[in-house]
């Protein structure tokens, strides 16, 4: 990844009448925290990868990303490694500590819009199979669509609240047919030995196919990349995918990108975003801010409108009345 690919991403915070608007700025493209909350955010900027298998000529079940940078027409995402990088047994095989994808599979990105792109470009951020399982794709559009913000997970406390947003293959819903979904759940445990860098470990529901796609922090902050669940088994096997994956050695827990085979606990994990800023020579955002509580209505006072916020002339992608 350009080492200056987040320089171009320019954070501010607005305060408008009690409420805080999260703003990220990128070539005209703006997303914000108001009345539509967290989960407008999510919808607007997590994408929907699609894969299909040259080889059985056919659809596989895919996975999740999110955008995280506009430059010009080309859009980045950020997602698992695992989701758009099948390893290659055979050249794993022959060099064991370095990562190698097949290219028997064509992925492609559908927006929140439905509207779906070629891949134009992969950076395997996962140089080795116990690497942190992250990577990066471009897909190239006219359209303005929602850049996500990306928080600092080093500030996230234990029991706060997270949103992972996705796009599993439930209710028989599977590959393109996979609808946009979101679950909140709480962070349970920082656990520091994680596989692959899967530390972040929370109680929300995932499922095939969520793999790669972001989990927000309560401000709409991108905090961290989902991609693996915790099994009843010793080992486990990818869930983003109906194909056979490669024995990934000493990896606990399954992966949300293919058949599950064993009973999942209940926790989930991702990928810390300050594993991210490590990998591409970057510093996480230093801001604490937080959405503060709305400000207290006297007896018999009916509750004041907040004052409308009046954007900038650049185009703008704002969820809720107050943008």
């Amino acid at each position: 990844m350009n080492r200056g690919l987040l320089n171009q991403i320019l954070v501010k915070n607005h305060m408008v009448s009690g409420f805080t608007l999260l703003v990220v700025m990128a070539t005209g493209v703006q997303v914000c925290l108001a009345a539509g909350g967290v989960e407008e955010i999510a919808e607007k900027t997590t994408v929907k990868i699609n894969i299909f298998d040259n080889q059985k000529g056919q659809e596989a079940d895919g996975g999740s990303g999110v955008i995280i940078n506009k430059s010009g027409r080309i859009y980045t995402v950020l997602t698992a490694n695992h989701v758009v990088c099948d390893l290659d047994e055979i050249a794993l095989a022959r060099k064991p500590d370095k990562v190698a994808c097949e290219t028997g599979l064509k992925y492609t990105i559908q927006t929140n819009t439905g509207k779906e792109y070629a891949i134009k470009d992969r950076q395997v951020l996962q140089k080795g199979p116990s690497d942190p399982d992250l990577a990066t794709v471009t897909f190239e559009s006219g359209e303005n669509y929602a850049v996500a913000v990306l928080g600092n997970s080093s500030q996230v406390k234990l029991g706060a609240d997270v949103t992972v947003a996705g796009f599993p293959a439930i209710f028989g819903n599977k590959g393109k047919n996979r609808t946009f979904t979101i679950t909140p759940g709480k962070l349970a445990t920082l656990n520091p030995k994680g596989q692959m860098g899967y530390s972040l470990v929370y109680s929300a529901a995932t499922y095939i196919g969520n793999s790669g796609g972001p989990v927000f922090d309560g401000s709409g902050r991108v905090i961290g990349i989902h991609g693996l669940a915790d099994t009843d088994q010793d080992t486990g096997q990818s869930e983003t995918r109906g194909r056979k994956r490669p024995r990934i050695r000493e990896i606990i827990g399954q992966r949300e990108t293919g058949a599950s085979s064993g009973g999942k606990t209940g926790f989930n994990a991702g990928i810390p975003i300050n594993t991210f800023f490590s990998l591409t020579g970057q510093q996480p955002p230093t801001s604490t801010v937080q959405p503060p509580p709305p400000p207290p209505v006297a007896p018999g006072d009916s509750p004041r409108r907040p004052t409308r916020y009046k954007p900038p002339s650049v185009p703008a992608v704002c969820p809720g009345t107050v943008c």
